[in-house]
C-alpha cells in the first residue's frame, strides 16, 4: 500500500524533471535523458565487458523473460543493466522503474547466494517495488499527459508508440489516475 500523499508527490517529481530537462509539462519524459542528467549510467548485457557469448545468449535469448533491469550501487554511483531483448516500450519501464528506485532513495535489496543451489536468492520489498513501479508509470505518463491524450482524444495506440510505453500501461493509468471517469463526466 502507497503511504498517503506518494502520488501527489510523484506527479510534483515529474513535472520537476520535465522542468529541469527544459520540457514542456506533457513532453514525453525519455528514461535515456533522465538517467543521463542524473549521472546514471545505462548499459546493456551486450556492452559488459568479460560476459561470455553462452552467458550473453542466456540473457537476451532463452532466459530474456526471466529479468528487465538491475541497479548495480557502488557508494554514490548507480549502474543500471537493462534487457535490451524487450520491446523499447517495455525497456522504458524497465529503466525508468530502476530510476525511480533510485529517486526514491531505496536501499538496495539484500541478495544471498544459495550453496545449496547454487543461485543467487533475490529478496524484495513489495513497498518499494510498488512506489518504484507507480513512480515510474507516473514519470512516463504524469496527469498532465493523461489529460492532454484524453482531452485532445488521441488514438490510444498512437500515445502510446508518442510517450514510448505499452498500451496496457497508459490504459492502466487513463483508469487509475481518474481520468477516464473525468472525461467521461465532462461529456454528459
Amino acid at each position: 500500500m502507497l503511504k498517503r500523499g506518494f502520488k501527489s508527490w510523484s506527479e510534483n517529481v515529474a513535472l520537476a524533471f520535465r522542468r529541469e530537462l527544459g520540457q514542456d509539462k506533457t513532453s514525453p519524459l525519455c528514461p535515456k535523458a533522465l538517467a543521463k542528467h542524473l549521472k546514471i549510467q545505462l548499459l546493456t548485457p551486450s556492452e559488459l565487458q568479460g560476459l561470455s557469448e553462452t552467458d550473453l545468449k542466456n540473457l537476451l535469448q532463452s532466459e530474456s523473460d526471466t529479468w528487465s533491469a538491475v541497479t548495480i550501487t557502488n557508494g554514490l554511483a548507480h549502474i543500471i543493466i537493462y534487457n535490451s531483448s524487450h520491446s523499447t516500450s517495455r525497456q522504458s519501464n524497465n529503466i525508468m522503474h530502476e530510476l525511480a528506485h533510485i529517486i526514491i532513495g531505496h536501499k538496495p535489496p539484500q541478495n544471498t547466494f544459495s550453496q545449496e543451489t547454487g543461485i543467487f536468492l533475490r529478496h524484495y520489498d513489495q513497498t518499494q517495488e510498488e512506489e518504484a513501479d507507480c513512480l515510474a508509470a507516473i514519470l512516463l505518463l504524469p496527469r498532465d499527459v493523461l489529460f492532454k491524450i484524453k482531452f485532445s482524444k488521441s488514438h490510444i495506440q498512437y500515445a502510446a508508440r508518442e510517450y514510448g510505453v505499452s498500451k496496457k500501461l497508459l490504459e492502466m493509468r487513463l483508469n487509475t489516475s481518474g481520468i477516464n471517469y473525468i472525461y467521461k463526466r465532462s461529456n454528459r
